[in-house]
């Protein structure tokens, strides 16, 4: 008789606290789309930032790369004729596709100037 009774008390202690618990997850649900929009814009920002240096870094390296084939075709003017001179114009479209030619290209040119001194 008295389960009876307690029934009603039970119910509305347990109607109370499914009620708590919806608020707050609802709360939550709010907290965590107001975070995820911050984390989302912050994201975007620092994308722009980053696309920013990449366009810098690639003009740069563009730049640097015109200089190298300038320096590299005044290296190897076609009215020179010796063998070391040919080979560096013939390495150079292999320097454009693979940039760690260039110590090979840098060795060759140490020669060419040593063998023009001596």
């Amino acid at each position: 008789m008295i389960a009876i009774q307690l029934l009603p008390i039970i119910s509305l202690i347990v109607g109370i606290v499914s009620a708590v618990l919806a608020v707050v997850a609802i709360w939550h649900s709010f907290r965590s789309e107001r975070l995820s929009a911050e984390n989302y814009n912050r994201t975007k920002d620092l994308l722009a930032q980053v696309d920013k240096k990449v366009a810098v870094i690639e003009a740069m390296t563009k730049s640097t790369l015109e200089k190298l084939v300038d320096t590299i075709t005044d290296i190897a003017r076609p009215e020179k004729s010796d063998a070391e001179t040919a080979l560096l114009t013939a390495l150079l479209p292999q320097l454009m596709s693979n940039p760690s030619t260039l110590e090979t290209l840098m060795n060759l040119a140490d020669r060419q100037a040593d063998r023009q001194k001596g």
